[in-house]
């Protein structure tokens, strides 16, 4: 029936009339390859027409057209048409055609400087079968500064394909446009995939409404998955810079069922970060003191692992609570005499009663001594200027110019006639006889009281003369 070009003309013509009956029509169906000497001239009518089947027809005819250039008229036609009804035929139309000629004519268009062209580029790809693997294409639409093309790229990618454009998601999730930003989040949370907790604990304090209880129903779910994984990841947000993520993050570490296993996996997270991002933490920590406490104290207690209970430790000094004052108490005992230092820094910063008499007793210990002269200088506790005194009269010279730091502390001029005694007699050495006289000076002045001559002789005796206190003329001897 079509074997000559002939009969495939009258019978285009006719189709075009509408004078082919649906028998004669669904015969020229099957014998579409017949059609190939076709061109888009002789089909271009049936794009916008009302029947079908005749649309159908002259889709398939054109898949198999051997026309040259046929995908460029189509598309020079695509470009021109105003009609939705018409475009939206002549892109299936090209769609039909084979992805590659249509790939190399799309590259070009969406890139194109005309808004219009970008728009039909979207719609032509929308058009092709599995358009989401074309992912050049789509990931320029999605760039697109035009929101009618990026979000509408964004809308088919979120309905159609988002596994394949997770980390595009990802980025659009912290667009400056809300309903970007909505679109993208409420994707990822559908997915329920946990490798976007860090972007959920992030954006979620700074949403609002519907899209912030998707976020934090999406953390609950995957803190129940895997609580301690999470918890990790919701440390870190404590470091963070923004303060509304920092403190959306302590609510939910605090909204944990089990508060020692969760202080457990926030030290366990600090020793694998540096130490800024460690001291990030534990600054937010420091602020609820009470929250932490007893979770710190169970560690202590139960915990073997010396990483951790260091951790623990390194909290409990910025913590300062007083119920934590036995734990350095027991650490003054160590072995490690950094570790017995620091828990003598952390009592006097927390000015423990318990730890008063633990620490004049070390003023006796020559290895402790001076530790612990610094930590109960910190009390500012005149009732501690007696052992100070005591220990002023028989100290060496590093344990006394630290004496003299706690006494001037104290700020008490009852304390002048003993350090001038002190000054007056063999006991204070080397440097600490000058720095004697000087204590005692400052301590005059800020009381406001004359300074004793026989002080300030003793001080101006005991300056360090150089030739630089001599008159200078200005010269210098050769190489001098």
């Amino acid at each position: 029936m079509f074997e000559s070009s002939k009969s495939r003309g009258e019978f285009l013509m006719a189709l075009r009339g509408g004078r082919i009956s649906a028998q004669v029509l669904q015969k020229a169906m099957a014998e579409t390859a017949a059609f190939a000497d076709a061109t888009v001239a002789d089909l271009s009518w049936s794009f916008g027409h009302d029947n079908v089947d005749y649309k159908k027809f002259a889709t398939a005819v054109l898949a198999v057209s051997t026309e040259e250039n046929r995908v460029a008229r189509l598309m020079d036609l695509f470009l021109k048409e105003r009609r939705p009804a018409a475009e939206a035929d002549l892109s299936v139309a090209i769609a039909a055609c084979g992805p590659g000629p249509v790939l190399a004519e799309l590259s070009k268009m969406v890139n194109n400087k005309n808004l219009e062209v970008r728009k039909k580029a979207l719609v032509l790809i929308l058009a092709q079968q599995n358009w989401f693997q074309h992912r050049n294409l789509v990931m320029t639409l999605l760039a697109d500064p035009k929101p009618e093309i990026s979000e509408a790229t964004l809308l088919q990618v979120v309905r159609k394909a988002p596994a394949a454009y997770v980390g595009q998601l990802r980025r659009l999730a912290t667009h400056k446009k809300p309903e970007i930003r909505a679109l993208s989040l409420n994707c990822l949370a559908a997915m329920n995939d946990m490798a976007n907790a860090e972007l959920f604990l992030q954006r979620m304090p700074l949403e609002g409404g519907d899209l912030r209880k998707t976020l934090y129903t999406a953390i609950v779910t995957f803190i129940k998955a895997d609580t301690s994984a999470m918890t990790a990841r919701i440390a870190a947000t404590l470091s963070d810079t923004v303060a509304e993520v920092r403190g959306a993050g302590m609510s939910l570490l605090l909204k944990m069922p089990d508060q020692v296993a969760t202080l457990k996996a926030i030290l366990n997270y600090c020793s694998s970060v540096s130490a800024m991002m460690r001291d990030g933490v534990f600054a937010e920590l420091a602020k609820q003191p009470d929250a932490f406490v007893d979770g710190v104290l169970a560690i202590f207690k139960a915990e073997k692992d010396p990483a951790l209970r260091l951790q623990a430790m390194n909290l409990a000094k910025l913590l300062q609570h007083q119920r934590l004052a036995p734990i350095f108490l027991h650490e003054m005992k160590n072995a490690d005499w950094l570790v017995r230092y620091t828990a003598m820094q952390v009592l006097g910063d927390m000015k423990s009663p318990q730890a008063v008499p633990v620490l004049v007793e070390q003023l006796n210990n020559p290895e402790a001594s001076v530790a612990a002269i610094q930590a109960l200088a910190k009390y500012k506790d005149m009732r501690l200027a007696k052992p100070f005194l005591q220990k002023m009269s028989m100290g060496n010279e590093s344990e006394q110019l630290e004496l003299l730091k706690a006494l001037e502390g104290l700020g008490d001029n009852r304390l002048l006639p003993h350090l001038a005694k002190i000054l007056d007699s063999p006991a204070a050495k080397g440097k600490a006889r000058k720095a004697s006289a000087e204590t005692i000076i400052r301590m005059c002045e800020a009381a406001g009281t004359q300074v004793p001559a026989r002080v300030l002789q003793i001080n101006d005796s005991l300056a360090e003369k150089t030739v630089d206190d001599l008159p200078d003329l200005g010269l210098k001897l050769s190489g001098g």
